[in-house]
C-alpha cells in the first residue's frame, strides 16, 4: 500500500500533492479513479498515463464520474433533476467553481458568457454545463468579505448556483466532487476552471478563466475540433486579405444600420472609403467618443471620404460599472456614424481577428482605422486622433511620422537648442564653443557611456563617421545621459 500511494500523486502538480494526509477512504476513492480512467472498450491505452490528469485530447466516460450507484441525476436550481440520457449527444463543460473566494470581475465576466451561450443553444439542445463546487482547504479562505460574508460552505454553493441556469453535482455528494477534482484540476486555486468535451467525451479544451465562450460563443457549436480549425481558418482569411464584407457582413446581413437602427446602409456603400472600426468594450469611454464625433463631424466639413461604424463587445459592456454606457453607445440619436446590430455575432469574429486582449477591456476602446479596399491597418486609430487631431487624416503612425518629421524640420534648430558659447568638449579635450557647428549638419547622439561602448549602432556610427573626418560640414555631438556636459566625438 505505501508504493501505492507513492504512485498515485505521479504527474503535474505532484509536488504540491506530497503533503496530502491519506486515509483508507481517500486511497480506496483513488484507486477507483485510476480504473474509472480506461475509457470502456479501452484495451489499456491509457493505462500508462492514468495517474495523469485529464487533458486535451483525452477521451473519458464522463458518466461514470457524474453520476453514482447511489444517485443518478443532477440538480438543478429549481429543483429539476438532470438524468444521464439528458446528456446524450452534446456537449459538456464542466465548470469549477472555488467556494472558498468571492468571484472577481473577470470571473464574472466568463460565466455571463457562458450564460449567454447556453441559452442561445437552449432551443438545439447540442450543449450543457455542469457545476461543480471546490472546497480548498489549502487556498485563503476570503469568505469573511463581500457576498460570502458569514455565510457557510452550504450558503455560498447555494448563492452561486442560484445564479446558474444550468444542472450541477449536488453539493452533499462531496466525494463526487472531489473525484472530479483530482481527475481534472490540475492546480490549486481560486479562479473558475472549465474542461469542455465533445458530444463523443473526448476532452476539447482546459483552462482556467479565460475567454473561450467571450471569443467563439455558440458559432462554435456542434462542438469539435473540425469545426474549431474550420472557424480559425476563415479568421487566417480575413486577415491575410481584408475587405470590409469580409469583417463586417454575415449569412444574414450585408448592411449596417444609423446608430437609431432605423435606417439599413449596404456595407458596399463603405467601399473606397476610410472606415474606422469603433470597437467598444468599456463603459468610461464617453469623453474619448466625443472627440471622436467633434472630429468626425470636422472630417464631413472638409470633404473626406471617412466612416466610422460602431461595433460593441457586449460581453464585456455588461460588466461596464456605468448604467448609462448601453443607452449612450446603443441607442444615443447623437452618435453620427453608423452601427453594426448589437449582439451581432460578427463583434465575436472581429474580436478575435484583431487580437483584442480581453482581459484588458478596461483599458479603453479602440479605433481600427481600414484604408479604401484594405489597402492598410492602424490599430491605434482612437490615440492618434485624440493626440494629433484632423491634421493626421486618415490616423495611420506612417502620416504622423510625416506630420512630426515635418514639425521638427521647421521647428527644431542647433542655434536654438544651446546657447552660442556654451562649451562643447572636444575629443582632443579641448573646449569648442557651440556656435563653431553653426551651419553644419549635426547629430545629436543621446546615450550613457555604457550604452556607447556596446551599442552596434555606435559602432557602425563610427566606422562612418570615421570616414567624413574631413568633412568640414558633419559633425556628431554626443549627449551622454549619465552626464552633465555633452561633447564633441
Amino acid at each position: 500500500m505505501q508504493q501505492q500511494k507513492k504512485e498515485i500523486w505521479l504527474g503535474r502538480c505532484s509536488k504540491r500533492r506530497k503533503t496530502k494526509k491519506w486515509t483508507k477512504s481517500t486511497v480506496i476513492n483513488q484507486l477507483l479513479l485510476c480504473d474509472l480512467r480506461t475509457p470502456r472498450g479501452d484495451s489499456g491505452s491509457r493505462r500508462k498515463s492514468q495517474l495523469k490528469y485529464f487533458d486535451d485530447g483525452d477521451t473519458v466516460n464522463i458518466l461514470d464520474f457524474l453520476f453514482t450507484q447511489h444517485r443518478d441525476f443532477l440538480v438543478k436550481n429549481n429543483g429539476d433533476l438532470v438524468k444521464a440520457n439528458d446528456l446524450s449527444g452534446k456537449s459538456l463543460t464542466l465548470y469549477f467553481l472555488s467556494l472558498n473566494c468571492p468571484r472577481g470581475r473577470e470571473d464574472k465576466l466568463t460565466m455571463m458568457d457562458m450564460i449567454e451561450v447556453y441559452n442561445e443553444l437552449l432551443p438545439e439542445r447540442v450543449f450543457e454545463v455542469v457545476f461543480v463546487a471546490l472546497e480548498n482547504n489549502d487556498l485563503q479562505d476570503d469568505s469573511r468579505r463581500g457576498v460570502f460574508y458569514g455565510k457557510s460552505a452550504e450558503e455560498r454553493f447555494q448563492y452561486l448556483f442560484s445564479g446558474m441556469p444550468w444542472p450541477a453535482v449536488p453539493y452533499s455528494d462531496q466525494q463526487a466532487r472531489n473525484r472530479l477534482k483530482d481527475a481534472f484540476v490540475p492546480c490549486k486555486g481560486s479562479r473558475p476552471y472549465c474542461v469542455i468535451l465533445d458530444p463523443g467525451g473526448k476532452v476539447f479544451k482546459c483552462f482556467g478563466g479565460g475567454y473561450f465562450f467571450s471569443l467563439w460563443g455558440a458559432e462554435i457549436f456542434p462542438l469539435s475540433h473540425e469545426r474549431h480549425a474550420h472557424m480559425d481558418d476563415e479568421d487566417d482569411a480575413v486577415r491575410n486579405q481584408l475587405s470590409l464584407d469580409l469583417l463586417l457582413a454575415s449569412p444574414y446581413r450585408d448592411f449596417v444600420t444609423s446608430s437609431n437602427g432605423k435606417k439599413k446602409v449596404p456595407i458596399s456603400y463603405l467601399k473606397n472609403k476610410v472606415v474606422g472600426l469603433y470597437l467598444s468594450h468599456n463603459g468610461s469611454e464617453l469623453p474619448r467618443i466625443e472627440k471622436i464625433k467633434n472630429l468626425y463631424r470636422e472630417s464631413k466639413a472638409r470633404g473626406y471620404d471617412f466612416e466610422i461604424v460602431h461595433i460593441t463587445f457586449h460581453f464585456c459592456t455588461q460588466l461596464s460599472g456605468n448604467p448609462k454606457y448601453k443607452d449612450v453607445i446603443q441607442y444615443s440619436k447623437d452618435i453620427p456614424w453608423l452601427m453594426v446590430p448589437y449582439k451581432d455575432p460578427v463583434s465575436r469574429r472581429l474580436c478575435r481577428i484583431f487580437n483584442i486582449p480581453l482581459q484588458d477591456f478596461w483599458k479603453g476602446d479602440c479605433l481600427v482605422i481600414i484604408g479604401p479596399n484594405g489597402s492598410f491597418v492602424e490599430q491605434y486609430g482612437a490615440e492618434i486622433m485624440e493626440h494629433f487631431g484632423i491634421e493626421a487624416y486618415p490616423f495611420t503612425r506612417d502620416h504622423v511620422a510625416k506630420i512630426l518629421s515635418k514639425r521638427l524640420k521647421e521647428e527644431v534648430r542647433f542655434v536654438n537648442m544651446f546657447d552660442p558659447e556654451f562649451p562643447l568638449v572636444h575629443r582632443g579635450g579641448h573646449e569648442v564653443a557651440a556656435s563653431k557647428l553653426w551651419g553644419m549638419r549635426v547629430m545629436l547622439l543621446f546615450a550613457t557611456y555604457s550604452e556607447c561602448k556596446s551599442s552596434k549602432f555606435v559602432s557602425m556610427l563610427k566606422s562612418k563617421y570615421g570616414a567624413q573626418v574631413e568633412d568640414d560640414k558633419f559633425e556628431v555631438v554626443f549627449v551622454p545621459l549619465d552626464c552633465e556636459k555633452p561633447f564633441l566625438w
